[in-house]
């Protein structure tokens, strides 16, 4: 089980676990902070001198790796990851059962992969997505999206409406942008903080004009405040939105364009994982019947599943601890049931079968 910290001076409430302020705090499932990609290829590959090169970036760099693979009519999965780790000197590729799998290194407040669209003529042939500017897959604290096209932009009357919103539950906010022949991403970007800041009171930079890549010029570059601590998502609207083909954005009316659920919190330790299964004991009748299951670890046993239920047409009645504990619960084939007793101190079921069947009980530990 891994352990984080929160540095913040205020609880976070995140996937069930309270992060209260400066305590390490145990969880059973490792947050999502590490960004990866996986090709959609099965291996082996065909690589030659049309695709052999693939263009690569992490987290915050700001230049491209240029991984050049090695030739061959049926390379594996493997073959790719060594050519990869052996260009970019860290372990960021895994062969994942045949398949390649970027993961970005880690990093406590952005984790992100890129895969560029110019110059990787291997991406088509291992499966992968690709962009020059933003992301193919991005979890960090506060989310971000550029603009696919560096300045200037010639902003004019028929394509100077920019309208955006930062997280769930904000209204929509129109930017016009000042109309110019060529206006610059910084131009751009006031237009876009000052309509920001006028919605919503709040003087938070929401735009910057940025490189996303050495020598890619300035582009916009879109950056959501953080909401309830570790939610951030940016929005651009499609409908009426008549800056995006100039500026190069794309817009949907209902999904983020980009989003993260990243807490503030710090992986401090990765403690082994265990098992939470205490017993799993499958039970058969022969024909109607009933059976008295004890549990194995009735102070340890927290949450008690019935699975695996099969028999035609057989009903199975359970009673907990007593057959006079009404009402009962049912079961039938394929049906499942799970109780949570964190509260209760439980030390047997009764099972009472119509027919022949069977069913298995497992006891764990949450």
């Amino acid at each position: 089980m891994p352990r984080y910290i929160n540095n913040l001076s205020s609880p976070i409430y995140f996937n069930q676990t309270v992060f209260v302020p400066r305590q390490e705090v145990e969880t059973f499932d490792t947050i999502n902070n590490q960004a990866f990609i996986r090709g959609t290829v099965f291996e082996t590959y065909s690589i030659g001198a049309g695709n052999e090169d693939l263009l690569i970036r992490f987290n915050n760099e700001t230049a491209w790796t240029t991984v050049t693979l090695t030739n061959g009519a049926a390379q594996t999965a493997a073959d790719i990851v060594a050519d990869i780790n052996a260009a970019y000197g860290v372990v960021v590729a895994i062969d994942e059962g045949g398949y390649v799998r970027l993961e970005a290194p880690y990093d406590q407040t952005t984790s992100a992969v890129y895969i560029a669209t110019t110059g990787s003529t291997a991406a088509a042939t291992l499966g992968f997505v690709t962009s020059d500017v933003n992301p193919v897959d991005l979890v960090a604290t506060r989310v971000f999206s550029f603009s696919t096209l560096a300045e200037t932009y010639n902003i004019d009357a028929t394509n100077n409406t920019f309208i955006f919103k930062m997280n769930t539950g904000a209204s929509w906010i129109i930017a016009t942008l000042t109309i110019g022949a060529a206006r610059t991403a910084a131009q751009i970007v006031a237009d876009i903080n000052f309509a920001y800041e006028t919605a919503t009171a709040d003087a938070t930079k929401v735009a910057f004009a940025e490189e996303p890549v050495v020598g890619a010029g300035l582009h916009i570059k879109l950056l959501a405040p953080v909401y309830n601590n570790f939610e951030s998502k940016i929005y651009i609207k499609n409908t009426g939105n008549t800056a995006l083909a100039i500026l190069g954005f794309t817009g949907n009316n209902f999904t983020p364009v980009a989003k993260s659920f990243y807490p503030s919190i710090v992986k401090t330790n990765e403690l082994p994982l265990y098992n939470p299964i205490i017993s799993e004991t499958p039970i058969s009748f022969a024909g109607a019947g009933t059976y008295y299951y004890y549990l194995t670890e009735p102070k340890e046993c927290k949450r008690i599943q019935f699975i695996r239920v099969s028999g035609v047409g057989t009903i199975f009645t359970g009673y907990i601890q007593n057959i006079s504990n009404i009402p009962p619960f049912t079961l039938i084939a394929t049906e499942t049931l799970s109780f949570n007793i964190r509260n209760y101190r439980i030390t047997k079921v009764i099972i009472q079968a119509s027919a022949a069947g069977s069913l298995t009980i497992r006891e764990l530990i949450d």
